[in-house]
């Protein structure tokens, strides 16, 4: 029996685990596949695939922009951890990207990761239903791979404190707020937001009080969910963190309409809209500030 030779990436090599990653489920579909793939400006994707198990090469980013038009098209986004909203993020937003500059017949998501999330994982596949996006999970057979902390650092705690100062209410923070390493268990500090204010009365007092978890928050109350982002402008992983995040919350809080805030340092142009499609279609208000 012929034994395939292993696919490996050369051209725009990235010499890091997500590399790995990629070439583990390049060699399991196979196909057209282009690295680092750029669009949209100073974007890139990590992996656009054509797949076809009979044809498998790598190719440029101006050949696979000829080839994309009326095709079958994979976009693979990897992290080297455990599934977060993070990767989620660039992972549903890679494939609007896709859809909006390029006419392909079908589009697939892929997250690869370390390991999937039970809360998480079944969160992304159900928005990307309700937003018209295939998306699958993928977990990379390797336990060595590292965790993930999704706290904010201390311009981002400003940021979300400096939009609790001009709207008010009562700002709910979590276990991880002061710490920048993330919470010790750092798994269930993905499955909280960055902050959450609910609106108090006209001329009360602001407060501010830490709790354990969402279930320490009141519920059916008009809420406003806030990550913030220390990077110079908008991107997938803010994105993915106020779309997920106000999901989360509503799940939890039995909350709807939510408002979910994306505070940036720079608003984008090109993502912005996308974020505002998105979050219309999953019945959440999005606001980047």
């Amino acid at each position: 029996m012929r034994v395939r030779k292993p696919l490996r990436i050369e051209l725009n090599r990235m010499e890091n685990n997500e590399t790995r990653m990629i070439e583990w489920y390049w060699n399991k579909v196979r196909g057209r596949l282009c690295a680092e793939f750029p669009i949209a400006e100073r974007r890139k994707l990590d992996a656009v695939i054509l797949p076809d198990k009979k044809r498998a090469e790598e190719i440029d980013k101006s050949e696979l922009s000829e080839l994309l038009d009326g095709r079958d098209v994979i976009v693979v986004q990897a992290k080297a951890k455990r599934l977060s909203m993070y990767l989620m993020g660039q992972t549903l937003f890679s494939a609007e990207l896709i859809k909006r500059f390029h006419n392909p017949r079908s589009v697939r998501a892929v997250a690869l990761c370390k390991e999937s999330d039970p809360i998480l994982g079944p969160l992304l596949t159900s928005v990307g239903k309700e937003v018209g996006i295939r998306i699958g999970i993928e977990e990379f057979p390797d336990t060595k791979l590292s965790q993930i902390s999704e706290t904010p650092g201390p311009s981002g705690r400003q940021m979300i404190e400096q939009y609790w100062d001009q709207k008010g209410g009562t700002l709910y923070t979590f276990p991880n707020w002061d710490q920048r390493g993330g919470t010790k268990n750092k798994i269930a500090g993905q499955h909280f937001p960055h902050a959450v204010i609910i609106r108090g009365r006209a001329n009360s007092k602001k407060s501010k009080k830490e709790v354990s978890g969402l279930e320490d928050i009141p519920k059916g109350r008009r809420v406003a969910v806030l990550h913030a982002n220390t990077r110079p402008r908008l991107g997938m992983y803010l994105m993915g963190q106020a779309l997920f995040g106000a999901r989360l919350v509503e799940q939890k809080l039995g909350t709807s309409p939510i408002r979910s805030v994306a505070l940036s340092q720079k608003d984008d142009s090109i993502l912005r809209p996308i974020l505002e499609d998105i979050g219309e279609k999953a019945g959440i208000e999005m606001e980047v500030v």
